[in-house]
């Protein structure tokens, strides 16, 4: 598609930047690739990781300015960019998106001052780093996400002694876990108390009493994207390190952090779509039968069309909700919190099943090459099947959009503490 694919959207600067990301994915991440799926020692990774956090300035783009950041928090610039980085790959484009908008998600909705000088403060350095958001846990997985828990499901406790909060608690699959810098843990002071007891708090890396399990061996995000299980045996942090002490505003922080991870999952899956029709177009413009290229016969044209059709459709589905999001009327913590979920919701599971479509209609197109490593398709196709799953997979996705039409009766009986 020539012109601008992102149509009336953002700004004039947006665009711009826009094109800058795209022109660095397309010179310093496609054609390292195949080399990212084995990049071990982060070689490659951590040279990508800082060219586009700190040389583009992602990083700290999203960090309010009177913190030391650009300010530039908008759900309209952030999606494409998602998207160009994803289009590149996705486990670097999930440690970038959630290091510059997903980490500091509560410390901005709080506007905790606390949190951005004494643990943020490393995004403002001349360093890529990685933040970590926790909540899966083992014995319920996302359940602790669903709106109809209420908070109630959550069963990592933070207990007030003095000044501080003890944390205790067990989670699986966070992403950038081991390594990150800090560690925005989701948990409650007292499940029965719902929505008030909701707390995230803010954990540096190497506090006393936080551990690790080794890296988890995954079928793709090989090692751009690095998950692990921790556990909090009396980890202990200042007060002034939870987002917010009103009793109501972290629940809302962490309907904001749901639906802003289902948002920039859907800018990660249309990336990754976009990729592999990239790929298969010019596979099929190289490849000839009965005279003609393959994708000039009727149906290959069709096929392509498609693929097309449908990363379009999921282009615009993410940006509307992300224009919506953006309208000051709309913002999270309001009355309409729900409906933005919703909608972010739907947007993850449309394009998630876009981008789970595509690169199997690419190697359709492309024969035994589609499934050959060397041509790249089968890379995205294995990367995107985490993204389907993560934030409570399609199936909640489903059920928290139906929430935004209707309302539906809470969990009439919570588990028991583990």
């Amino acid at each position: 598609m020539t012109g601008n694919k992102y149509g009336e959207f953002g700004t004039e600067m947006d665009r711009v930047f826009w094109g800058v990301v795209r022109d660095y994915v397309e010179k310093e991440v496609l054609p390292v690739r195949l080399q990212l799926d084995e990049d071990k020692d982060h070689v490659y990774i951590d040279k990508i990781k800082q060219g586009i956090a700190i040389d583009l300035g992602i990083q700290q783009s999203f960090i309010p300015a009177k913190y030391g950041g650009l300010g530039l928090w908008s759900w309209v610039t952030m999606g494409p960019t998602c998207e160009e980085m994803a289009r590149g790959d996705a486990g670097i484009a999930t440690d970038l998106a959630i290091t510059a908008g997903w980490g500091p998600t509560a410390a901005i909705h709080a506007d905790n001052e606390a949190i951005f000088k004494e643990v943020l403060y490393p995004m403002l350095g001349d360093k890529a780093i990685t933040a970590c958001v926790v909540f899966t846990v083992p014995f319920g997985g996302c359940n602790i996400e669903s709106y109809d828990a209420r908070g109630r499901a959550i069963r990592t406790i933070a207990k007030e002694d003095g000044d501080d909060y003890v944390i205790n608690g067990h989670h699986i699959w966070p992403s950038g876990s081991g390594v990150a810098e800090y560690y925005a843990t989701v948990c409650t002071t007292d499940p029965s108390k719902g929505t008030d007891g909701v707390a995230i708090i803010y954990v540096p890396k190497d506090t006393p009493g936080l551990t690790f399990g080794p890296p988890e061996e995954k079928m793709g995000m090989r090692y751009t994207d690095v998950n692990t299980e921790i556990w909090y045996d009396n980890v202990r942090v200042p007060k002034r390190w939870r987002a917010s002490e009103v009793p109501g505003e972290d629940w809302l922080a962490f309907q904001e952090i749901i639906s802003l991870g289902r948002f920039g999952s859907a800018a990660f899956c249309t990336g990754v779509a976009q990729a592999c029709l990239e790929i298969v177009i010019d596979y099929t413009g190289n490849r000839y039968y009965a005279g003609k290229k393959v994708r000039d016969h009727g149906l290959q044209a069709c096929m392509i069309a498609d693929m097309a059709i449908n990363i379009e459709a999921g282009r615009s589905y993410y940006l509307n909700v992300a224009q919506m999001a953006d309208d000051p009327e709309q913002k999270h913590g309001s009355k309409d919190s729900v409906a933005m979920v919703a909608r972010a919701s739907g947007a993850k599971y449309f394009c998630g099943q876009v981008a789970e479509m595509v690169p199997n209609v690419a190697m359709r197109l492309m024969g035994a090459m589609g499934y050959a490593k060397q041509c790249h398709v089968e890379k995205y196709l294995r990367d995107i099947k985490i993204i389907q799953l993560w934030l409570g997979g399609t199936e909640l996705a489903r059920i928290d959009n139906a929430r935004g039409y209707y309302e539906m009766p809470p969990y009439e009986k919570i588990e028991p503490l583990m």
